[in-house]
């Protein structure tokens, strides 16, 4: 499934569907179905649960929960299939439906899956949408078309006989929370306080609402849910599910119903909306949303705030409700249970619950960056000890500035990527081989980026400064700027990138660099400044950790997957080992993994023995260089052309170019580039109407290993003739 926007955005998900019925788990996924036995104690997490129910939570017991949980849903056989089906897809953005038979099961709170092997909750994870699924279908003429503003239906039932209600409070949550998208015209709210049967027949009638929002009572006896709406004379009028779902028969325009309990909420309540929410979407309803959990004042805040601000921008609902819960995970904590309290109840495959309202996004990075985020994420894991004390940043101090250093090939990128992903704010990507790297180019983007997401009007000679203070004014502000150290501008006083030396309240820049001399920094402020150093011994152990989940997603990829268990059965070793060793060897280097495990598959080190595989990025490139025999003499045009793509690399040199620099026949030159193809970048260049492949080097680690080598006493009259048939080559055309 994908959504198309204005603005081309395409959000692509691989289906993975289980179903858990007498005892049988079926899971199903377009590398076809796979069955195994579904086996849970629940007297290992009943008290557990009571715990999470009475809210005396820690992460520690939350993960152990989500970790049984898992352990039953994805059995070894389902477990393989599902991260075959994550590795396979893009971005590894999978949606995952759970389909429950048993009201004994279904009742559990699955939004605490918890995978150890990727330490991470399902629930908070936007690469995984997740949702439970009501096996019918919804047609799409069933749905009519829905435009902005996306119009809601706030409903607050507060019986005189029932527990009291602060129902101004609720309605001025509700508002406070959706006032700056009232403002900009995604979302026309309404509420009604007086919720007699009567008052929502004659209100639903009124116009087409997209959303009704529930805030009220409930109770559930005898395994049915009932909603508590208001008589005549104020006191509660409870409603059955099916009853209840009566109100919306017919109403094509409706796409959502949320059931949410107020803070003073008991278990029943809970209960009773977990009860509706299915017979709701049996009935009609795409898609449903119901709190598990009693949801207090400040969550309900971040989740009206993020849910309603996604769905309007043209998000499936699950892929809206998965990055309203990470939010809530990264504002609230992972402590606590409110991140898995939002449930989604839904029928709507594609996750689409209103058409119509799909928009260009103003959230979404720029065009330029996108396939170098898609491609970074691929490769993403772990990580989160950097986003934990970044988070930690922004808890004490109200502004400043946050840099994450590392060698090349640490996944500074990945990290800066991810969380761009996660936190959709605006950013910048140094690339000096695209020579996108300048500060005019990154004022003109932030600018843009700024003007465009907060809809600042009159600001087309405001400095960059001016722009933050404006853009402040809607919202918390973070700004990403990956690889500092790839900046081209001329030496001088003023800042990198003229980044500002002062920063109104709130506003962040999150930024990556490669080390740097003294006097090299270049970046002088009166704001706070902190630096994570990835090299740090303080880190080691869980750039390891992250490292070893790495080469564990390597291990379950289906284009590595046999080869490398071959060979490490060939080997007679087992999987631990093979991941500890490897892990150490990597020397906490994710770019050696890139390279190393894809060749172990391949085969390039089937005459070797684990320990005298190479250690490190760099023992690794001379290993290579050496294996492809560049030492010798009647390598030397294998050499030229190296020497020429590093001399050249910005912009990409074309085909054509090499092979006249390098004086051979272009068929030559394409025969050693497809040896050296996995450290080189191709991009195919329209020129004067015809298209031609263009090269430069893949990763800032090769490069350097590259222009060591040409510093090398026997390649010194090489690399100088090089140079000199660059010049020739470059003034004579």
């Amino acid at each position: 499934m994908s959504i198309n926007t204005k603005n081309n955005t395409n959000v692509n998900y691989k289906d993975f569907q289980i179903l858990v019925d007498n005892g049988t788990i079926r899971a199903s996924s377009d590398q076809g179905e796979v069955s195994d036995q579904f086996s849970l104690n629940k007297n290992e997490i009943e008290l557990a649960l009571e715990l999470i129910e009475s809210n005396r939570t820690n992460s520690k017991l939350l993960k152990k929960v989500g970790n049984t949980l898992y352990r039953a849903l994805f059995p070894n056989q389902i477990n393989a299939r599902f991260h075959a089906t994550m590795a396979g897809a893009a971005s590894n953005n999978v949606r995952l439906r759970l389909i429950f038979q048993s009201p004994e099961i279904a009742a559990l709170p699955w939004e605490l899956l918890y995978d150890e092997g990727t330490n991470s909750f399902f629930a908070n994870n936007t690469q995984t949408v997740l949702s439970r699924y009501i096996d019918v279908p919804l047609l799409k003429r069933e749905l009519i078309g829905a435009t902005l503003p996306l119009k809601v239906l706030l409903v607050i039932a507060s019986p005189s006989n029932l527990s009291k209600l602060d129902t101004i409070g609720e309605e001025k949550l509700i508002k406070e929370a959706l006032q700056k998208h009232i403002e900009a015209g995604q979302i026309e709210l309404d509420v009604l306080q007086s919720a007699t049967s009567s008052n929502i027949r004659q209100k639903l009638r009124e116009k087409p609402y997209n959303v009704f929002h529930f805030i009220g009572h409930g109770q559930f006896e005898n395994n049915q849910g009932y909603i508590a709406l208001i008589d005549e004379h104020g006191k509660a009028k409870p409603l059955d599910d099916e009853n209840f779902s009566n109100f919306f028969l017919g109403n094509n325009s409706l796409g959502l119903v949320i059931l949410n309990s107020c803070k003073n909420a008991t278990i029943s309540d809970h209960q009773a909306f977990a009860g509706t929410a299915p017979t709701l979407v049996r009935r009609g309803i795409p898609a449903v949303i119901a709190m598990q959990y009693t949801i207090y004042d400040n969550t309900a805040k971040i989740f009206a705030d993020e849910f309603y601000r996604t769905l309007a921008l043209g998000y499936p609902i699950d892929a809206a409700i998965q990055t309203t819960r990470n939010a809530i995970s990264i504002e609230v904590g992972l402590e606590t249970r409110d991140f898995a309290t939002p449930v989604l109840y839904m029928r709507a495959k594609d996750g689409i619950i209103l058409n119509g309202l799909l928009q260009s996004n103003p959230n979404q990075p720029p065009d330029e960056f996108k396939p170098l985020i898609e491609e970074k994420l691929k490769s993403f894991c772990g990580r989160e000890f950097v986003f934990a004390k970044f988070q930690q940043f922004q808890q004490n101090h109200s502004k400043g500035y946050f840099t994450v250093v590392g060698d090349a090939g640490m996944g500074k990128s990945t990290i800066a990527a991810k969380y761009v992903s996660q936190h959709n704010c605006p950013c910048y990507f140094n690339i000096l081989a695209e020579r996108r790297n300048r500060p005019e180019d990154f004022l003109k983007s932030i600018r843009q980026q700024l003007i465009q997401r907060y809809a600042l009007q009159n600001v087309d000679d405001t400095n960059l400064l001016e722009l933050l203070v404006k853009a402040r004014e809607k919202n918390k502000l973070v700004i990403v700027v990956d690889a500092l150290d790839e900046v081209d501008q001329p030496d001088g006083a003023e800042n990198i990138l003229y980044l500002p030396e002062h920063l109104p309240e709130g506003v962040y820049f999150f930024l990556t660099r490669r080390p740097y001399a003294d006097g090299q920094k270049r970046l002088r402020t009166s704001v706070i400044e902190e630096e994570l150093d990835l090299r740090a011994d303080l880190y080691q152990s869980l750039n390891l950790e992250d490292i070893k989940t790495r080469i564990r997603s390597f291990l379950q990829d289906p284009e590595y997957q046999k080869d490398l268990h071959k060979w490490i059965t060939d080997r007679n070793i087992n999987q631990d080992t093979f991941i500890n060793e490897v892990a150490a060897k990597s020397e906490n280097n994710f770019m050696y993994l890139r390279y190393v495990l894809p060749e172990i598959a391949r085969g390039y080190y089937k005459d070797l023995s684990l320990d005298k595989l190479p250690d490190g990025l760099q023992n690794y490139y001379e290993q290579h260089w050496k294996r492809m025999g560049m030492e010798k003499p009647t390598q030397e045009l294998k050499v030229i052309i190296l020497y020429i793509i590093v001399e050249w690399n910005t912009p990409p040199i074309s085909l054509s170019d090499i092979a006249a620099i390098a004086d051979t026949d272009e068929y030559e030159v394409e025969e050693v580039l497809e040896e050296w193809c996995e450290y080189l970048r191709v991009q195919t260049i329209n020129e004067d109407g015809e298209e031609e492949k263009c090269y430069r080097v893949y990763h800032a680690s090769f490069l350097d290993f590259l222009k060591s080598r040409r510093k090398l006493d026997n390649k010194r009259k090489l690399f100088e003739e090089v140079n000199q048939r660059i010049a020739s080559y470059v003034y004579d055309s």
